[in-house]
């Protein structure tokens, strides 16, 4: 009778009969058991090793070394075999129960050639279908049909000994282990990495920092890859090559994105938790910022801790204990520059004949205040109670197309031809569409209210240059609310004067989003729509309209339009020459006072 064979998959047997676990001697064969091992191992503990190294504290493979490469051991091909008359049980071969006389009793013909039979009777009685390493057998019809087992294959088409080569990730390419031997005439057909399917002798090099075929090189062939030129590539860690704002060396800003690729979003912006300005109870207060669903969020401050503050009187524009009121129960800061005045407004002179942080830029040369070299006539002129004003009387009644107006609380609206009501950030932003807030006309908070809002008024195109405290890049603002990149210092001196630095104001970093960035660059020579020049030493002065230049005919035409003097521009006949000639401006024209930039404007 043939023998039978069990295949052990656990790494260690337990002998559980005790004592000596050494392997069986040609004595103890009386007993019937014979234990053997496939080609190639030696048999330790029950166990059938590999003979290149068994692990076993002995010098298996004759290199002069003991266990080189343990723990790693590579249990391989381990059999067991029994004589006839005994089963493989718990380790060891124990005598059958059933006699083999009686091994066929009750089996027929039909049942040897079985679709589906047994094994140890296939095609007659005793006659078992032979162990072939890594193949599963199975009886069909009377003949032993035999296949590779899960991620092995039969490199050399050779049956007899089994399914010799190991190939986990089912590329056709083989771990180099014991046994496996490929054909003399395709000696590449060993895988560097069986466990990537895309990585294997012959594969394309697809530059990812790995031996994609297995010759020994990374990313050979590969350009210096970094698309977007910010000095990191995807080997260096870029998680984004066609974004130069994504490398592992970028600030994580506050956008919702991984910036500096380590898998976290937002952590490194710098004006996180920074004071800003926001709008609380239609005032301006100072918030903090946090991130937000949109990016960078100015959140107010919380309404209770904010109301049990002091109201400071400096000056500053913001409501500090959130009362919907600015600096109520301040006197007026007196003043000598506009520089005195902070961001509430400009030094001028008040109806009681000082210098005061009125919102006000300019001096009555005649009236009452003194002149003061650092600051300017008054726009309108003055009489023996200061400078003069857009309106000869405080305005009253509703609130009408054209008109700005304030509520209980100090915040202004423009109210467009539309009828929507646009937000003034702060005074310098109203002060560069109004010479003066004499004319803000106070409504009940009801009906401001009732007036749809709809966005911010921006600055004024043409007057100050704009930036944003935390990036140190100068803007110009023309018409729509554009901002064009003013090149470099050279070109600002070009174009502004070497005063250019005193026409900047940071914009709160609440509005900045009212601003597109146009994506041209400002050098000397041109002005975008919105500039108001004149050569030096001529009176005649042109706005840049539509790419064209157009004069005002008169000047009260420069009034009605609510245009300053001080933000006239200088510049040279050869860059007036550049713009063609547009129609001249005789009156108040609606686009021209539209402070909402869209929403339309009125002539009053």
């Amino acid at each position: 009778m043939r023998a039978f064979y069990a295949i052990l998959f656990t790494l260690l047997i337990c002998n559980c009969g005790g004592g000596d676990s050494s392997p069986p001697t040609s004595e103890e064969t009386d007993a019937g058991p014979q234990i053997s091992c496939g080609p190639n191992t030696t048999l330790v503990d029950n166990v059938c090793w590999s003979k290149d190294e068994a692990c076993d504290g002995e010098d298996d493979d004759g290199d002069g070394e003991t266990d080189e490469g343990c723990p790693n051991w590579d249990e391989i091909n381990i059999t067991l075999h029994c004589d006839e008359g005994f089963v493989f049980e718990n380790g060891e071969c124990i005598p059958s129960e059933t006699p083999i006389q009686n091994e066929c009793e009750g089996l027929t013909t039909e049942d040897f050639f079985a679709p589906i039979g047994n094994i140890h009777h296939c095609g007659g009685c005793n006659i078992g279908c032979d162990y072939k390493p890594y193949m599963s057998v199975a009886c069909t019809f009377g003949n032993c049909a035999y296949n590779c087992l899960e991620n092995f294959i039969d490199l050399d088409h050779d049956e007899e000994n089994g399914c010799e080569c190991l190939d986990e990730d089912g590329d056709d390419f083989v771990q180099p282990i014991q046994g496996c031997q490929p054909p003399y005439d395709n000696p590449d057909l060993f895988d560097c990495d069986d466990y990537n399917a895309a990585i294997y002798p012959g594969a394309p090099e697809i530059c990812d920092d790995r031996d994609n075929n297995c010759d020994g090189q990374i990313n050979e062939g590969c350009p210096d890859l970094d698309e977007d030129n910010d000095g990191y590539s995807p080997f260096d860690g870029d998680c984004d090559d066609n974004d130069p704002n994504v490398n592992p060396g970028a600030i994580d800003w506050c956008d919702q994105l991984n910036n500096d690729c380590d898998d976290q979003m937002n952590e490194d912006d710098p004006n996180l938790g920074h004071f800003c300005t926001t709008i609380l109870n239609s005032v301006p207060v100072q918030g903090t910022y946090v991130c937000g669903e949109g990016g960078l969020v100015c959140a107010p401050p919380v309404l209770e801790e904010c109301q049990q503050q002091a109201e400071i009187c400096d000056n500053n524009g913001l409501d500090d204990n959130c009362d919907g009121q600015v600096d109520e129960g301040c006197d007026p800061l007196s003043c000598e520059t506009d520089d005195d005045c902070g961001a509430g407004g400009g030094c001028g002179c008040d109806l009681n004949g000082n210098f005061a942080c009125s919102g006000q830029s300019g001096l009555c040369v005649d009236g009452v205040c003194e002149t003061s070299g650092s600051v300017t006539e008054c726009e309108l002129g003055c009489n023996e109670l200061g400078c003069l004003s857009e309106c000869e009387q405080t305005p009253t009644g509703q609130a009408e197309p054209g008109d700005v107006v304030k509520g209980t609380f100090d915040a202004l609206y423009f109210i467009s031809q539309e009828s929507y009501r646009y937000v003034v950030p702060n005074e310098t932003m109203f002060l560069s569409w109004h010479y003066d807030n004499s004319c803000v006309k106070t409504i009940t908070d009801q009906e401001l209210a009732d007036i749809p809002l709809a966005a911010n008024v921006c600055m004024r195109y043409g007057t100050h240059l704009v930036k944003i405290q935390s990036i140190p890049i100068v803007y110009a603002v023309s018409t729509n609310c554009d901002i064009y990149k003013i090149a470099d210092e050279q070109s600002a001196l070009e174009l502004f004067g070497t005063n250019w630095q005193d026409r900047i104001y940071d914009v709160p970093d609440a509005f900045w989003p009212n601003y597109s960035i146009i994506g041209i660059d400002l050098f000397g020579g041109w002005y975008p729509d919105g500039f108001v020049l004149k050569v030096v030493g001529s009176d005649d002065v042109y706005l840049i309209w539509n790419g064209q230049k157009r004069l005002f005919a008169s000047d009260q035409a420069f009034i009605d339009n609510h245009f300053q003097e001080r933000f006239i521009t200088e510049t040279t006949q050869a860059t007036l020459d550049f713009y063609p000639y547009g129609p001249d401006i005789t009156g108040c024209e609606p686009d021209l006072v539209d402070d909402s930039q869209g929403g339309g404007g009125v002539c009053l």
